[in-house]
């Protein structure tokens, strides 16, 4: 793994060790639905901004994300015009489509970062509870103050939400 974050590879490991051992001995849920967009087809991943010791659950596997929200969480820094794109169509009421092409991390970046992000991409549902997106993509620059790194958030994060309609 490479380092994120303010953490690096090997401490990330040592999460998604502890991760995968709470998960097969049964202490924590394996993650079924993205907080960010609600899918629960393909792939569900955890996502954490902290990797921190002690690993507890709610930090260390603080964003159950599919595969397409991870991605796109990932890529946020080198595609900020598509991150905003993808975050202000999930907010609205988006869920990325589900494909085999897109059930990994290369096919979901090729899909959804290196193209310009447009509504039938989506299926179209009610908007989430829980602005997920926002909140890593918040976390992620108090975490970029941390350690001394400049942050354009509130730029980033007063962009007004893409109509679906209009693209």
């Amino acid at each position: 793994m490479k380092d994120y974050n303010g953490f690096s590879g090997k401490q990330r490991e040592r999460a998604q060790r502890w991760l995968n051992k709470a998960w097969t001995a049964g202490q924590l849920a394996r993650p079924i639905e993205c907080v960010a967009c609600g899918q629960t087809e393909g792939v569900i991943q955890a996502h954490a901004e902290d990797y921190s010791e002690p690993f507890r659950a709610g930090v260390t596997d603080g964003f159950h994300l599919c595969i397409i929200c991870h991605a796109m969480v990932h890529a946020r820094s080198k595609s900020p015009k598509a991150w905003r794109d993808y975050r202000a169509m999930v907010e609205v009421g988006g869920r990325a489509k589900v494909m085999k092409s897109n059930q990994n991390f290369l096919g979901a970046t090729a899909q959804f970062v290196n193209r310009p992000i447009t509504a039938d991409m989506f299926d179209w549902g009610s908007p989430p509870a829980r602005r997920a997106l926002l909140e890593i993509e918040v976390s992620q620059d108090e975490a970029a103050e941390r350690i001394g790194l400049s942050s354009d958030a509130a730029e980033r994060s007063s962009t007004a939400a893409v109509d679906p309609q209009s693209n």
